[in-house]
C-alpha cells in the first residue's frame, strides 16, 4: 500500500485503505506524509479538501499552526464551515 501511494500518491482508494489500516496497526505516523502527497498530486475537489482538513488537524496537534492555517485557508475561502471554524480557532 505504501509503495502504491509512492508511485501514485493521488490514488484516493489506496489512501482510503491506508487511512483505515494505519490506526489499526499503530502506524498513524504514515498518514500525514500520505496526505501531503495526495494534496500535492490529486486534482482539486472534495477529496483533496477533506485531506487538507485532516492534515491541518495533524499540524495543529503538533503545534505547527502556520502549516495548519496554510492547509485550510483555501478550503475556508470556499466556505467550508469546518475549515472556517478551524481558522478562527487557530488565530
Amino acid at each position: 500500500l505504501e509503495a502504491a501511494l509512492r508511485y501514485a500518491p493521488y490514488h484516493e482508494s489506496a489512501l482510503g485503505m491506508l487511512e483505515e489500516m494505519a490506526p489499526r496497526v499503530g502506524r498513524d505516523d504514515l498518514l500525514a506524509g500520505a496526505w501531503v502527497a495526495f494534496v500535492a498530486n490529486a486534482p482539486p475537489g472534495p477529496a483533496v479538501d477533506e485531506r487538507r482538513l485532516k492534515l491541518a488537524e495533524a499540524y495543529a496537534a503538533a503545534d505547527q499552526v502556520e502549516d495548519a492555517l496554510f492547509c485550510i485557508e483555501e478550503v475556508a475561502q470556499r466556505g467550508d464551515p469546518r475549515a472556517i471554524a478551524m481558522v478562527e480557532q487557530l488565530n
